[in-house]
């Protein structure tokens, strides 16, 4: 029997569904699929892979550049500074990793090359 959308909100804002499975169920059941979509937003996996292909293309890049590519990415819920601290986040990984590199105080990101 599928549930009213309000009522997936009402008991998502009262977190009885924590788990992810469940919320995704739940989705389904309401039809609200892609708001769900909309609001996880991409993973750190997906977030460093975008950034590595994007590296991968244009050899360089300014932290802007980046920015613009991967804002409209993340989950509409965040505010425009918890967006960049995801994308901060996952650049810093990158770059202890050894996956790229930081030329210079621009914050102009390079592709190690292997």
């Amino acid at each position: 029997m599928p549930i009213e959308s309000s009522a997936f909100w009402t008991l998502s804002i009262r977190s009885i569904f924590n788990r992810r499975n469940n919320k995704v169920e739940v989705a389904k059941a309401v039809g609200e699929i892609s708001n769900y979509i909309k609001q996880r937003g991409i993973d750190d996996e997906y977030c460093k892979k975008i950034i590595l292909d994007y590296l991968s293309k244009f050899d360089s890049a300014l932290r802007d550049d980046l920015e613009n590519v991967l804002l409209d990415k993340l989950p509409e819920v965040l505010d425009i500074q918890q967006k960049r601290n995801i994308i901060k986040n996952n650049l810093q990984s990158l770059r202890q990793l050894g996956d790229i590199e930081v030329n210079g105080k621009i914050r102009r990101m390079s592709k190690l090359k292997n």
